[in-house]
């Protein structure tokens, strides 16, 4: 019989897998994904309904992945963390997205954000 392969991905775990690590706060991130532009970028925006959250455009298209594992290193690199410290929890096939962040506060996340983002 063979053996199921693990995926090398560790940005892409369920969300039952996530563990509290002992000292280190975690926290969610609800963003709207643009994929296939021609630069990554990071905006304040809303949600459909008027919820607050953030938009990031990632130069990967919408296919197989690619979107979603552009998105978790942009945030990383946003938040100045390691992609294993951004896990996608929900939102896999969707524009709409739900990360876990883990390795800092989530003041610290929304001020780093912030910096990062632009003011077009």
């Amino acid at each position: 019989m063979a053996k199921a392969r693990e995926s090398k991905k560790a940005s892409f775990r369920r969300p039952e897998d996530l563990i509290s690590r002992e000292g280190e706060s975690e926290w969610t991130l609800v963003i709207a994904v643009k994929p296939g532009q021609s630069r990554c970028f990071l905006r304040r925006g809303e949600l459909e309904g008027g919820a607050p959250s953030w938009i990031v455009g990632v130069k990967e298209p919408a296919r197989e992945g690619r979107a979603n594992a552009g998105v978790v290193r942009a945030v990383a690199g946003f938040l100045g963390i390691a992609p294993s410290s951004v896990t996608l929890v929900s939102g896999q096939g969707s524009r709409i997205k739900r990360l876990a962040i883990a390795g800092l506060t989530e003041t610290e996340g929304i001020h780093r954000l912030t910096g990062a983002s632009d003011t077009d």
